[in-house]
Formats: C-alpha cells, sequence, structure tokens
C-alpha cells in the first residue's frame, strides 16, 4: 500500500466521521463531531497498522475485535441513567457505527465505508420524525406542559421589603 493510499484512507475516514458527527452535535449530544471524527479515525488506523501487518503474528481480525471492544467500552461511557429513562443508548450505537465505519475504510472497503455513512445518516435524520410519531402515539411522551408566572412590582410595598431584607441579613450574621 503506497502512501498517497494510506492517507487518502484516513483522509475519506476523516471526512465521513466528520459527517456523522455534525448530525450529532446538531442535536446537541455528549458525543459530536470530535467523537466520533475520531472514533472513525482511530478505527481506520488501527486497521491501517493492521494491514501492514505487526511481523509474524499478524492477525487482523484479532485487531478488529480489539476495536469493536474498546469502542463498546467507550459507547457504555456515555449511556447515563436519569430518573427513569435511560439515555446515550443512541450516542453509543453511533460511536460503534463510526467505528465499524472507520475499520471498513482502513481496510480498503470504500464502498462499504460510502454505504455506512450514508446508513447512518439515513438512520439518525430520517427516521429521527418516525421515532418521534410512534412515541407519541403510544403515549411514551408526555405532552409539553407551560406555565405563566406574572410578577407584579407594587412601589407602596418597597419599604417593607427593604425592611425584611435589612432584618434578615443582621439575623444571618449570627
Amino acid at each position: 500500500m503506497s502512501d498517497l493510499e494510506l492517507f487518502s484512507r484516513l483522509g475519506m475516514s476523516l471526512l465521513f466521521g466528520m459527517i456523522v458527527g455534525i448530525e450529532r452535535q446538531w442535536h446537541h449530544k455528549n458525543a459530536g463531531i470530535k467523537t466520533n471524527t475520531l472514533v472513525s479515525v482511530g478505527s481506520t488506523a488501527f486497521a491501517l497498522i493492521s494491514a501492514r501487518g505487526f511481523g509474524p503474528t499478524n492477525n487482523p481480525a484479532a485487531v478488529a475485535a480489539g476495536v469493536v471492544t474498546g469502542i463498546g467500552f467507550i459507547g457504555a461511557g456515555v449511556i447515563m441513567r436519569r430518573g427513569g429513562s435511560v439515555q446515550g443508548i443512541n450516542t453509543a450505537a453511533t460511536l460503534w457505527a463510526a467505528g465499524s465505519m472507520g475499520l471498513a475504510i482502513g481496510a480498503g472497503y470504500y464502498k462499504l465505508g460510502v454505504a455506512m455513512v450514508v446508513t447512518v445518516l439515513i438512520i439518525q435524520v430520517a427516521l429521527r420524525p418516525i421515532a418521534s410519531a410512534i412515541n407519541k402515539r403510544s403515549g411514551m411522551i408526555t405532552p409539553l406542559v407551560t406555565y405563566h408566572l406574572d410578577v407584579i412590582f407594587k412601589p407602596e410595598s418597597a419599604d417593607a421589603v427593604h425592611a425584611a431584607s435589612s432584618k434578615r441579613r443582621v439575623d444571618d450574621s449570627f
């Protein structure tokens, strides 16, 4: 493999990782453009290192398995439980997909890399409104409740408020 081929694969992985990451960043997710790009480029680098060889014990499948395990570990770190809900599962899955995309590009499977970036974007962009519609119909999403609060200042009450706050400061100093 020539250096040009090596840098082309890395550049393609950089671009595709950024494309996936932009969508995540746009929706204010924990793992945005930088994280997805790093996962994609890192996976590509591991695939390239594996393709160039580790000497007599070269085993590209072991490298791929290590990347899958490592991305799983990173993905587990973005999954958080908040109250009764679990958040970050989609972000973890996106990182996993970006890792596989990077491995594909690093191994020279360009068509698979292109198919992955297109597929991830279809899932993240096109399926979002469908998922929201299903959640609304299933009762998963509660309607937004809006409260209205009026704060009214009555000038004739200002002296009483000042007196009360002055007394509190003196009492709180002990």
